[in-house]
């Protein structure tokens, strides 16, 4: 039988604390896939030959708005976020952007999908992928921050041609 550890005492007190911030990185991490797997949602409606439906992608902003209260639940709790109150909120809700924009790109798309029939959105679904995958790896990189690692994020982002305060409104 494996030997248990007591930890009480201040002890107990950090490891909760590394586990409320572990929780806030698992909830950003979780946000991000969702915005990739909007993008990869919105290639596969662009891309298929049946109707067009914007279901799975209104079907990922629903787990992203639930995604969203988990985190705006967390910080109501007081738990400690790794990085700035601010800054987590604001990362949420530009992550919980992407895929309430492609939603609503969907829904215009599945509106007026005759009338675009023939027309390539290619180069900005590439723009698109590229863009969210960069955004994931930042987010991941919020475990153990670099400042390199964080440039070069960054400077992807800016040679896509998106400004800071555009990342997510690009759609």
């Amino acid at each position: 039988e494996p030997m248990r550890l007591s930890v009480t005492g201040p002890m107990r007190a950090l490891m909760r604390i590394f586990r409320r911030e572990e929780r806030y990185l698992v909830l950003l991490e979780a946000s991000a896939d969702e915005a990739q797997r909007s993008v990869e949602e919105l290639h596969a409606l662009l891309h298929s030959t049946r109707p067009p439906s914007p279901d799975m992608l209104i079907a990922t902003r629903q787990r992203t708005l639930a995604i969203g209260e988990k985190i705006e639940e967390l910080l109501c709790q007081g738990a400690n976020p790794p990085i700035d109150r601010e800054d987590v909120e604001s990362l949420a809700h530009a992550l919980s952007g992407i895929p309430r924009s492609l939603k609503r790109f969907a829904v215009r798309f599945t509106l007026c999908a005759a009338q675009v029939k023939g027309v390539s959105f290619d180069p900005q679904l590439h723009l698109l992928e590229h863009a969210v995958e960069t955004l994931g790896y930042m987010v991941g990189e919020l475990r153990s921050p670099r400042l390199a690692s964080a440039k070069k994020g960054h400077d992807t982002l800016q040679r896509l041609g998106l400004s800071p305060a555009s990342y997510v409104l690009f759609v």
